[in-house]
């Protein structure tokens, strides 16, 4: 397989990331002669040891995004640099974020401590691979707080929405350092992208794909994860709505998650076609003697890569054998146009769903249960496979959405849609990549 370069935009998608690189670690051999069971170098810069020297260094193929504080107490230069006199001629900011004792004890090679609220409000309270300087990019105009974000010289103006990621981007971005992880690949196989739907990240990872897209390619694999919450005000649907869609016209498959989880790149077979949204998201217990009576608690998941909000706010025990991640659950009448199922090769000969699904094997999906960085009480059962699947439902949840949008009219809701007829269109647009069945003649009756 090809490389993968992953982006993430947001502390929430860099908890995510970090999760994903996390696992990988897990998979490089520290001893000698130790043969490879999984080609790191899908999601790892693999460096070969200077001239003299044995072992090679791996670092993440990545880009994180951040605004400025994001990254806690890392300092992106800290493993790679060292300025002995710094400290004697610059007064330096005594305002910093402490290390985790979980990084404490990495740096100094010691059993990594057990992970609290008290460590984990950053995802580098845990990361356990070192990031390339080149990967860490900050948002400079704006700061890092618990909620969305502000503006460094204007605290009440918050990174909350659509319009103010776009005009961001449009001031900050520069693409030297993506440049340089492209030039890297000899085998370029696509991007994966996490972000959110429901802060100003969405208008910014919109401009950022339509112009890495159109400056470097346009016939490749792009994987977008973009995460919301079930947050129903005006502005947080709107920018919702307004990311969903300026992010499917940039991706190959969107997958919107209601506060949740990532999967790596494959290819996908026929079915798709122009319906690039994922709405049905599964992880669904493979081990029977774990799964309980369904009529129990449904065991939402919330916040799943953040292992800091995970404690803070625990979800009730996931005794459901099925957890839904998606923006929608089954589709009525059992109508499909695409299912996927990811499963380990022992589950295949269970498999009797109809329709036949595509069916991808992954022996390794449950490696990031035994990761020390993954709370283990956020799945009750030990073996899982994941469904994503297209069905026709996201037919009538786009026509929701175009009738919020259509009757917005506050001046600060149109700054978040901008054109709003434009925005209207697009949505009826993709609405019939999701049309089954006779034509809905209450289409007529809203252009009337």
């Amino acid at each position: 397989m090809g490389e993968i370069i992953t982006i993430s935009h947001s502390q929430f998608s860099g908890h995510v990331t970090t999760h994903l690189y996390n696992t990988q670690e897990s998979l490089i051999p520290y001893t000698a002669n130790t043969k490879l069971s999984h080609d790191l170098t899908t999601f790892l810069n693999r460096t070969p040891p200077p001239t003299g020297t044995s072992g090679v260094t791996y670092t993440p193929r990545s880009l994180l995004y951040d605004l400025r504080g994001g990254y806690g107490a890392l300092n992106k230069y800290e493993y790679h640099e060292t300025i002995e006199s710094l400290a004697a001629h610059v007064q330096l900011n005594t305002h910093t974020v402490s290390k985790s004792e979980y990084q404490l004890r990495l740096d100094a090679g010691e059993p990594p401590s057990k992970l609290t609220p008290a460590n984990t409000k950053y995802w580098t309270d845990y990361t356990r691979l070192i990031f390339s300087p080149r990967s860490l990019q900050t948002i400079t105009s704006y700061e890092y707080d618990t909620d969305k974000g502000h503006h460094y010289r204007f605290p009440r103006v918050s990174f909350d929405t659509f319009d103010k990621g776009a005009e961001e981007f449009k001031e900050s971005f520069e693409d030297d350092e993506f440049r340089y992880f492209l030039e890297k690949c000899d085998l370029f196989t696509g991007l994966q992208v996490f972000t959110d739907l429901e802060s100003a990240w969405a208008g910014y990872t919109s401009q950022w794909l339509t112009e890495i897209t159109d400056e470097y390619f346009n016939k490749v694999d792009v994987w977008t994860f973009a995460s919301a919450s079930s947050n129903d005000n005006s502005r947080s649907t709107l920018n919702r709505i307004k990311g969903i869609v300026e992010l499917y016209k940039s991706s190959s498959l969107m997958f919107p998650l209601i506060d949740q989880i990532e999967e790596t790149m494959i290819s996908i077979e026929d079915g798709l076609g122009g319906r690039k949204i994922a709405n049905e998201i599964k992880v669904i217990a493979t081990d029977a003697s774990t799964a309980t009576d369904a009529s129990t608690t449904n065991g939402i998941i919330s916040d799943i890569a953040d292992v800091s909000a995970y404690y803070a706010h625990p979800p009730s025990a996931p005794t459901n054998p099925e957890i839904h991640l998606g923006i929608q659950q089954e589709s009525t009448g059992n109508k499909y146009f695409s299912k996927n199922l990811v499963v380990t090769k022992d589950y295949v000969n269970d498999i009797q769903q109809q329709p036949t699904p595509n069916i991808y094997i992954n022996n390794s999906i449950t490696n990031i249960l035994g990761s020390d960085s993954f709370p283990s009480d956020i799945l009750k059962f030990s073996k899982f496979h994941t469904e994503f699947n297209v069905h026709p439902g996201m037919y009538d949840q786009l026509k929701g959405y175009r009738q919020i949008v259509s009757r917005s009219n506050h001046p600060d809701l149109i700054k978040i849609v901008e054109d709003k007829s434009e925005l209207v269109e697009d949505l009826s647009s993709i609405m019939e990549e999701y049309h089954w069945g006779e034509y809905d003649s209450d289409d007529d009756e809203f252009y009337d």
